[in-house]
């Protein structure tokens, strides 16, 4: 019984002055950045040169870059969306509570041996940890605005943004707190064709069959109270219009890619159809809003609303969706300060130097995994505790770093690792 390793306890290590923990810190942070600028613009000058575009000033970009890329780096981070994904939704729920004077939603029960199944069901299903990708440069979207000062660029963590704008002027284009309900396909009346069907019909009646299936379709819709109503495709006039009296903002045409961020960022399911649309399927962000930019181009660039070689300026629409609740599950940055052309050679040096900074965070805690496990054996050695510690404490050490910094599909490759 006494020679049970169960019974005995370790000793901790002696902790250290929190001053010299700062200290290191902030020195790994500037070594760091020196090295990510270094990285910044060796590669800013690579994108140059196989772009052809001599015109661009690495010294004033390596350290927007580095900036960028750090920050970038920081927001993704898979592994903390488990964790953080239900605060940051509960915060959400309340704000739109206040705001639209709803009850929110009751909160989850405390965990128990008897919940504890229930409510981890329930978050996996909001928020599902798959399928998670090593590459950090799948959660980051770039956009690139010409106008303004490089300076003006800065990273937008939890937030989704692409080029869309409302389907109606007279839909709102800005609010706060938002309950977003995604779409796939279209929102319209489809005419079936049987060869029992009459061949000559009236008008007025096949009008009126239509109006009534969209009138049950946007019920089925309204419903689930939306505010922001996101279709791959297309709505009918008539829908719209009904839409718009209820108060909801329609966007249309939304890619798969950007619907299926939505639905990472939000915490919404794409439907298929109307009739698949629950209360479960619902996602909700902190912020809403559609913005335009004036943009400067130059003699031979497309823009929007522009033909093919004209210059001068044009109009860049952005829809944003910012403070949703999942936390480390993407990012958007906007790039500012040049021209296009200029700003494409950067975004290709921005994306390298993203996937530069969030492997270099993993390796800083990997070695610091290991000077921590070699600290405690040390403090071992010296105590002479008996019974002595295991020998997998360094192996314990380093799956307990990354558990807390890696994605899930690394944990797993390092949990059926030997130690």
């Amino acid at each position: 019984m006494l020679s049970d390793a169960e019974l005995w306890t370790r000793p901790p290590p002696a902790p250290r002055a929190a001053a010299e923990v700062a200290a290191r810190r902030k020195r790994r942070g500037e070594l760091r950045a020196r090295r990510l600028e270094a990285f910044a613009r060796e590669r800013l000058e690579a994108a140059a040169a196989a772009a052809a575009a001599a015109g661009v000033d690495v010294d004033a970009w390596a350290p927007v870059v580095t900036r960028l890329a750090m920050d970038a780096a920081d927001a993704v981070r898979p592994s903390r969306a488990a964790s953080s994904s239900a605060s940051a939704a509960s915060v959400v729920s309340n704000d739109l509570a206040a705001n639209q004077n709803r009850q929110p939603p009751p909160a989850p029960p405390a965990a128990s041996s008897s919940s504890s199944s229930s409510s981890s069901s329930s978050s996996s299903s909001r928020f599902p940890p798959s399928p998670y990708v090593m590459d950090p440069r799948e959660y980051v979207k770039i956009k690139r605005i010409a106008t303004g000062d490089p300076r003006d660029s800065r990273v937008l963590p939890r937030a989704v943004v692409f080029r869309r704008n409302v389907a109606h002027r007279r839909m709102a284009s800005s609010r706060g707190a938002s309950r977003i309900v995604l779409l796939a396909g279209a929102l319209e009346y489809q005419r079936g064709e049987s060869p029992a069907a009459p061949r000559l019909s009236s008008m007025d009646a096949l009008l009126d069959q239509e109006h009534e299936h969209l009138r049950a379709a946007v019920a089925r819709v309204c419903d689930l109270a939306p505010d922001v109503l996101c279709v791959e495709r297309t709505v009918a006039r008539f829908a719209q219009e009904l839409l718009l009296e209820r108060g909801v903002s329609v966007v249309l045409r939304v890619k798969t890619s950007a619907l299926r961020r939505l639905a990472r960022s939000t915490g919404a399911s794409i439907a298929a159809a109307v009739d698949e649309l629950t209360e479960n399927a619902v996602g909700v962000c902190g912020e809403f809003r559609v913005e335009s930019h004036a943009e400067t181009r130059e003699l031979g660039e497309e823009g929007e609303g522009e033909d093919a070689g004209g210059g001068g300026g044009g109009v860049k629409t952005l829809m944003t969706f910012d403070k949703c609740p999942a936390v480390g599950l993407g990012c958007s940055v906007l790039l500012k300060g040049a021209s296009a052309r200029e700003l494409g050679v950067v975004k290709t040096a921005l994306r390298d130097a993203i996937v530069w900074a969030h492997h270099a965070e993993r390796e800083g805690a990997w070695l610091a995994a290991f000077a921590t496990a070699a600290a405690d054996d040390d403090d071992d050695d010296a105590t002479s505790e008996w019974p002595p510690p295991p020998p997998q404490s360094r192996a314990v050490a380093i799956r307990r770093v990354l558990f807390s910094h890696w994605s899930p599909y690394d944990r797993v490759r390092v949990v059926n690792a030997d130690p």
